[in-house]
C-alpha cells in the first residue's frame, strides 16, 4: 500500500475546486461548484496490487477440463410438479462411503435417501375418477442425511405428501454397452446419459401437520 497526500484547493475565480495528487499533480475528481474558500489536507490509499477476480462461470476454452457431473440444468426446461406424494415402499436408504487415507471406502455415518415420487395433482385426479394407474415416478435424491424419515404414522400403500427444497437437476453417469469394433463383443462403459434430480432437504406430511420437521 502507498500513502499519498492530496489537497482540495478552491479556484476562487471560477468558484470550483479540484482534488490534486501532490506527487503527480493529476486531478482526482471532477470540478464541483462551491462558494466556500477552504484548503484540506489528508491521505488517500492506493494499491499497487493487480488482483484476478474469481468467478463461478465455466470457461468454454478447448483446453479446459469440465466435470460434467457438477453442471446444473435450468429447472425451467423441465416439467416439475409443484406438489408430490410418495409411498413408504418407494423410500430407499443407502449408507454413504468415502475413501480414507489408506484407500479403503468406509461409511461416513450419513445416508442418501431416494424417493420415487408422483405428481400429487395428477394422483388426486386419477383417484377421484376411480383410476389406479399413477404413471411413472420421478426419482429425487437427498444426500448427507443423519436420520431416517419417521414413517410410523403412515399405513402401507398410503401416499404421503412430501415437499422438497433446493431442487437441482444434474447429468448422471450410467453404465451402457459400447461398440468397440467389428466382430468384437460390446463392453460396459460409464456415460453421462441420464439425469439426476437432487434436493437439499425434504419434509413429509401436510404443511400444517405437527412433528414434520424438514430434514
Amino acid at each position: 500500500m502507498e500513502n499519498r497526500e492530496f489537497q482540495i484547493v478552491l479556484v476562487s475565480e471560477r468558484r470550483k475546486f479540484y482534488a490534486t495528487d501532490s506527487c503527480t499533480h493529476s486531478t482526482l475528481f471532477q470540478p464541483i461548484k462551491t462558494k466556500t474558500k477552504f484548503k484540506i489536507k489528508g491521505e488517500i490509499h492506493m494499491s499497487n496490487k493487480l488482483m484476478i477476480q474469481k468467478g463461478t462461470s465455466i470457461s468454454l476454452n478447448d483446453s479446459e477440463t469440465v466435470n460434467l457431473a457438477s453442471l446444473r440444468f435450468d429447472l425451467k426446461q423441465f416439467k416439475l410438479p409443484q406438489r408430490f406424494v410418495v409411498a413408504k415402499s418407494d423410500i430407499q436408504m443407502r449408507m454413504e462411503r468415502e475413501q480414507n487415507h489408506v484407500g479403503e471406502r468406509v461409511e461416513t455415518g450419513l445416508m442418501t435417501l431416494t424417493f420415487k415420487v408422483y405428481d400429487r395433482a395428477f394422483v388426486e385426479l386419477v383417484l377421484n375418477n376411480g383410476g389406479t394407474e399413477l404413471g411413472s415416478p420421478i426419482t429425487i435424491v437427498v444426500e448427507h442425511q443423519e436420520e431416517l424419515p419417521i414413517l410410523d404414522n403412515y399405513e402401507d400403500g398410503e401416499l404421503i405428501p412430501i415437499r422438497f427444497t433446493g431442487l437441482n437437476v444434474y447429468p448422471r453417469k450410467i453404465q451402457k454397452k459400447s461398440f468397440v469394433g467389428e466382430g468384437q463383443p460390446m463392453i460396459d462403459t460409464w456415460q453421462f446419459a441420464a439425469l439426476k434430480i437432487s434436493a437439499t432437504s425434504y419434509q413429509l406430511g401436510e404443511a400444517n401437520e405437527p412433528n414434520t420437521p424438514a430434514k
